[in-house]
């Protein structure tokens, strides 16, 4: 499905459909993912386009997608004219139900339509899941440059060699993530190395110095674990107010967020 969605907004986003239609880039994209995200609405809508029931009537643009179109249009705020014609209404109603035609239009493009040509019930809606669409997250330095007095600003160079570059599990919010990798940087002036959560530099006397910055965004909890302010707060929130245990809190996340064995976290 995705290979078609692609396409799709390829065709939307490319000069030449922009020169001649003038749409922004953020409304196609909000528009997908707010079809992709509202199987019920769209199932309820498709319904109400194929009526069975005595003294029921076909509806072109139904209410239920009236209440999506004015959610984008609260959203985009001006820019949802951007989804209109030159030669369509800006304003009221006559501008909700252009877009709905549109949203319409492109959900059964989209395949998001549980209904054949002929007004056959196909199934029910099933949620799209958007695996497929999750970034590739890389867990890099705070700073974009050496912050040691004499390098003066000097940028950062890579530091690890791509064989090198570890591998570890990042747990954003309540989502884990295994396979996000961790970028490290070296000044190639003072030779001070830097981490999402921390800087260690050499000292005079080869000692080692690490600083670790309280204004990162990850955090290192394990030997190949990270986790971001929201989780880390939690846990201390949840260890304070409730007074439970780190076993406890580990059973509670995983009780609550965790959907197979591979997603759970340990102590």
């Amino acid at each position: 499905m995705w290979n078609k969605i692609f396409n799709i907004v390829i065709c939307c986003l490319s000069p030449i459909y922009l020169a001649t239609k003038a749409i922004c880039p953020l409304c196609v994209l909000l528009v997908l993912f707010s079809l992709t995200d509202n199987p019920e609405l769209l199932s309820l809508h498709a319904k109400q386009q194929n009526p069975t029931g005595k003294g029921e009537n076909a509806v072109r643009v139904s209410a239920w997608t009236k209440a999506l179109v004015r959610g984008l249009v609260e959203r985009l705020g001006e820019k949802s004219d951007t989804l209109l014609k030159k030669t369509q209404s800006t304003s009221g109603d006559l501008k909700i139900v252009a877009i709905g035609d549109k949203l319409d239009h492109f959900s059964k493009i989209l395949d998001l339509y549980p209904y054949d040509d002929k007004g056959h019930f196909q199934g029910k809606l099933k949620p799209t899941s958007h695996d497929e669409l999750k970034p590739v997250l890389l867990i890099c330095p705070n700073s974009s440059f050496c912050v040691t007095k004499q390098c003066k600003h000097r940028s950062l160079k890579q530091h690890s060699p791509p064989r090198d570059i570890p591998t570890v599990t990042l747990i954003k919010g309540n989502e884990i993530h295994k396979n996000a990798y961790v970028l490290t940087g070296i000044c190639s002036s003072c030779k001070t190395l830097y981490l999402a959560d921390r800087e260690r530099s050499t000292n005079s006397d080869n000692t080692v110095s690490r600083m670790y910055l309280n204004s990162a965004r990850y955090l290192k909890v394990g030997q190949s674990t990270w986790v971001d302010r929201v989780f880390s707060a939690a846990v201390l929130n949840g260890m304070y107010s409730f007074h439970a245990s780190a076993a406890a809190y580990t059973e509670f996340w995983n009780n609550s967020y965790s959907e197979n064995s591979t997603g759970k976290i340990t102590r």
